[in-house]
């Protein structure tokens, strides 16, 4: 009998433990449609916002958007492509590049050795109608606090760049 009493304890337990889940699956699940709907106004909201940015991805017109591509160079050895050769890849597949800097990725780090990634890129604004063909291209949308705007390094006599 006090196996019996024990058991039907047991089995109630589990079966509250398991109607609690199932309840917190069900809310969570209609909490998930409730979550998805910020995320859309807040996409919207900082388009009116990023052209206040000093590195905003978009202008006031949201007609350009910057796009980057990585310089290429590595630590210790240097190298890459220049801003030049880089903005030139875009004009002669037809995209008009409206503005180009050079700037540093501040969203990723980069290990200190001889070889290794700098972090540094290229970027360029163009027309937001040219972002596919820019993808295509192996250029990537640059979104406002990926990167920190910098100077280019000079181009030296010796083809070799120095900053």
């Amino acid at each position: 009998m006090f196996q019996t009493l024990i058991r039907l304890v047991v089995v109630a337990s589990i079966a509250v433990a398991v109607a609690g889940c199932d309840t917190s699956r069900d809310k969570a699940g209609n909490d998930k449609p409730n979550d998805a709907a910020p995320p859309k106004e807040e996409k919207q909201a900082p388009a009116t916002a990023e052209p206040q940015a000093a590195a905003g991805a978009q202008t006031s017109t949201d007609a350009n958007m910057w796009v980057m591509q990585a310089r290429g160079n590595r630590q210790c050895e240097g190298g890459g492509r220049s801003l030049q050769a880089s903005s030139a890849q875009l004009v002669e597949n037809g995209i008009k590049v409206q503005e180009s800097r050079c700037a540093t990725r501040t969203d990723r780090m980069y290990p200190s050795v001889c070889g290794g990634a700098t972090g540094d890129v290229l970027i360029h604004k163009i027309p937001a109608g040219f972002l596919d063909a820019a993808l295509e291209l192996g250029f990537d949308p640059a979104k406002p606090g990926q990167y920190q705007l910098g100077d280019c390094p000079q181009e030296t006599p010796g083809g070799a760049a120095s900053r």
